[in-house]
Order: C-alpha cells, then sequence, then structure tokens
C-alpha cells in the first residue's frame, strides 16, 4: 500500500532544519551535522544554488520543495506511481517562483538503472 499520501512528522522537522540553514556552511554551525559526514566542498559553498539532492521516499513533496525554494536542483522519488503524481503536481504548484527546481521520479528500492537514470 502506498504510505505517500500523507504528511509525515518527520517531512515537518526537516523542512523546518532545512529553513534555518540559509547557506549550506550553516551546516558546519548548525551542530545538526556530525563532523565529517558532509564533503568539505559542499559546506564551503555561500548558496543552495545548484546543488543536487535526491529526496527517497519523498511523501507529498514538502521537503523537496522546500529544499528548491533554497535554490536546490531536486528529485523528488517514491515507488508508487499515483504518490509520484501527486508529488509532481504538489511541485508544481509550490516551486514556482524560488531559485531551485524540483521533479518527481519513480524510483523503486534495489533498481540500480532508475537510481543511475535520475
Amino acid at each position: 500500500a502506498a504510505t505517500g499520501f500523507a504528511l509525515w512528522e518527520d517531512a515537518l522537522v526537516l523542512t523546518d532544519w532545512l529553513a534555518r540553514l540559509p547557506t549550506p556552511e550553516t551546516l558546519g554551525r548548525s551542530g545538526g551535522v556530525p563532523p565529517g559526514l558532509l564533503a568539505a566542498s559542499l559546506l564551503e559553498l555561500r548558496s543552495w544554488d545548484r546543488v543536487l539532492a535526491v529526496e527517497l521516499g519523498a511523501g507529498i513533496g514538502l521537503c523537496a520543495a522546500a529544499a528548491a525554494r533554497l535554490g536546490m536542483e531536486v528529485v523528488a522519488t517514491d515507488g508508487d506511481d499515483r504518490t509520484v503524481r501527486l508529488i509532481a503536481s504538489n511541485l508544481c504548484r509550490n516551486v514556482t517562483d524560488g531559485p531551485g527546481r524540483a521533479r518527481a521520479a519513480e524510483l523503486l528500492w534495489g533498481d540500480g538503472a532508475a537510481a543511475r537514470a535520475l
């Protein structure tokens, strides 16, 4: 059964956390990311512009929309076709005037060829 038709609490937490990070360089000062977990080159960036992100199991697409509005290029994925259509619709409505872009794509867990095609 599809679980993507719900707004999960973790999506609210992640979206709130992203909103508090105006630039990638603030990741190092946020205290929310353990040292060494992220590439040093990411922590040196002064904007999210063109940072690539893939969201796995994107639900309704809230986190992807928030990341795109920061300037990231995001692919929001899910394994259920109906959920992917919902994500695409939500992204169309909510990522229209921000600096980044987001799109929805179907991705089944374990499908390496599909993951590489993203």
